[in-house]
């Protein structure tokens, strides 16, 4: 049976690349899980300015992350995350508006947000991460 709840929030696991201050040109990678809520295809095209053509397929949103500015479409698709999300001294940073914008602010957060909602999204996003492993 299908239950179709189009704004039920959803977890979904965020891996943020970080460089890795011990070795040069690598990168370690950090995880936790995010609370999101699918946008229609609607509310998509509208947080980004309206000028795009709709994404039938959101693996496609991925080619177009270096011209775009996601933050406002992330803004409105992660309503939350889990107590991995932490400071320097270890301790967690409740979900807030002013505390995503924080994160959405920093390349790595911003892309790693971006990349689990995509592949939460579409099959395609998915698979591709699959593949990458």
């Amino acid at each position: 049976m299908f239950a179709f709840i189009p704004s039920q929030p959803y977890r979904w696991p965020v891996h943020v690349q970080v460089p890795d201050p011990k070795q040069p040109g690598a990168f370690q990678t950090h995880t936790f899980h995010a609370d999101f809520v699918a946008l229609t295809e609607d509310e998509t095209v509208a947080a980004l300015g309206g000028d795009h053509a709709p994404a039938r397929d959101m693996s496609i949103l991925l080619g177009l992350a270096e011209k775009l500015d996601f933050n406002e479409l992330l803004k409105r698709a992660v309503v939350g995350w889990d107590t991995d999300v932490v400071d320097a001294e270890g301790k967690a940073i409740p979900f807030s508006d002013h505390n995503l914008g924080m994160l959405l602010a920093w390349p790595p957060t911003r892309n790693a947000f971006l990349q689990a909602y995509i592949e939460s999204a579409s099959p395609a996003g998915a698979a591709a991460r699959k593949r990458k492993n």
